[in-house]
């Protein structure tokens, strides 16, 4: 994307002006506020669009091409899989107001509403969708990826976002983090839509995930605590559906993967340890920062460029579960499950990390024994899951019943280790 002088859109003010109606019309400034041109012009780029047959549609409205590197959005309205065109609008206006700002990515610049019609303009997004074919990962747009990923885990300081007066840091959780949503080219990577995120404040969710317990099972949740993290989202809706659907080898990218994964790892660590300073529950933070430096230890390439393989194999399962959480949870339209294969594969992977567990505690190997217990912990939520999916076939929940499938669905473990 071309880097944007923002000053050329912006007039004197800083920061967020509050929303105002004029002309008729209510206008929430993001990153500037539009004139009567500017808005005529907005409105004017779908008839643009609409003659040139350059329009693309999204499961909430149509995008259409603007200039200066923008882009407008119109919103369906009542024919939107969701009636709720605040949600984008307000996030981009929190990002741009608390400078959280995501590089390649998109930055709200104003919305209106004329009529019963709601816009929103927004800097355009460069790259295509990925595809294994015509637009596929690359070592280089992983990394830029979780560069973004990393800083959304992080998150920002937002003053009494904590509901129990605790910490203001807040995490940035994208719970939509579907292919259609990110753009890549050779070398970088960019996200767009902000609709499905939200802002969570940590000390916030550490009290309930972790204190109260009050969680079921989450395919969000992250590896070193019960904590979501967005980049457990895009592993299970984007990446193990592309690595599977791939054609040929794809272990080197995957070992590409987790090498950069364990780079996302140390800065987490050293993210939680300086957190623990503000956070209300130190000595819970303190400790998620050990698991953090431990996974991070792990997945590093030996001498031979190799992720070791059992840390391969223990990835490659954790995405594939959370993936097979999401397809037969209520939230996926399109997923299906095999029930028997659900079974089987959390019994045989419980029992591979118990094995791998044993191995690292008769060897003494610290890092192993934190890492695989954070395993076996992260599936004894997970397995709960069976009982659930039993209860809703049992009274033939209707949401189950036509996902249900025989067929067994080829695993991530297998594409990248050709193990099971």
């Amino acid at each position: 994307m071309i880097a944007l002088n923002l000053q050329k859109f912006m007039p004197a003010f800083t920061g967020i002006r509050p929303p105002y109606v004029k002309n008729g019309r209510n206008i929430t400034p993001i990153a500037m506020n539009p004139t009567e041109a500017d808005i005529k012009k907005a409105i004017k780029a779908e008839q643009t669009a609409k003659a040139a047959k350059d329009v693309m549609e999204g499961y909430n409205g149509y995008a259409f091409w603007l200039g200066e590197d923008l882009v407008v959005k119109k919103y369906k309205g009542k024919d939107a899989f969701s009636d709720d065109p605040s949600r984008e609008i307000n996030m981009l206006d929190s990002l741009f107001d608390s400078g959280l700002w995501f590089k390649n990515s998109q930055l709200g610049m104003y919305a209106f509403t004329d009529g019963d019609s709601t816009y929103l303009v927004s800097t355009k997004v460069d790259g295509k969708e990925p595809d294994s074919v015509l637009s596929p990962f690359t070592k280089e747009n992983l990394t830029s990826l979780i560069e973004i990923i990393s800083q959304m885990d992080k998150g920002m300081l937002s003053e009494g976002s904590s509901k129990n007066g605790y910490s203001d840091r807040v995490r940035f959780m994208n719970y939509d983090f579907n292919g259609g949503n990110i753009k890549l080219t050779e070398s970088k990577a960019g996200l767009f839509d902000f609709e499905y995120s939200v802002l969570e404040n940590i000390d916030d969710m550490i009290e309930k995930t972790i204190v109260r317990k009050d969680t079921g099972a989450n395919c969000h949740q992250s590896d070193t605590s019960a904590l979501p993290s967005s980049l457990r989202s895009f592993e299970f809706y984007t990446f193990c559906p592309y690595l599977n659907g791939a054609k040929g080898d794809v272990s080197e990218l995957f070992n590409d993967y987790l090498a950069i994964k364990g780079r996302y790892h140390k800065g987490m660590y050293e993210f939680f340890r300086d957190f623990s300073k503000e956070s209300k529950f130190e000595d819970i933070v303190n400790e998620i920062s050990i698991h953090e430096l431990a996974h991070s230890n792990l997945l590093r390439k030996n001498a031979d460029g190799k992720v070791p393989a059992d840390i391969v194999l223990a990835e490659a399962s954790k995405i594939q579960m959370s993936h097979f959480m999401h397809e037969q949870s209520q939230f996926s339209d399109t997923g299906v499950i095999n029930p028997k294969q659900l079974k089987e594969y959390t019994d045989e992977t419980v029992n591979f990390f118990k094995i791998c567990l044993k191995r690292a505690e008769s060897a003494g190997d610290i890092n192993r024994e934190v890492y695989y217990r954070d395993c076996l912990e992260l599936f004894e939520s997970w397995q709960r899951v069976n009982g659930t999916l039993k209860e809703k076939i049992k009274r033939k929940d209707p949401e189950i019943m036509k996902k249900l499938t025989e067929d067994y669905a080829p695993t991530l473990d297998e594409k990248v280790l050709k193990v099971r």
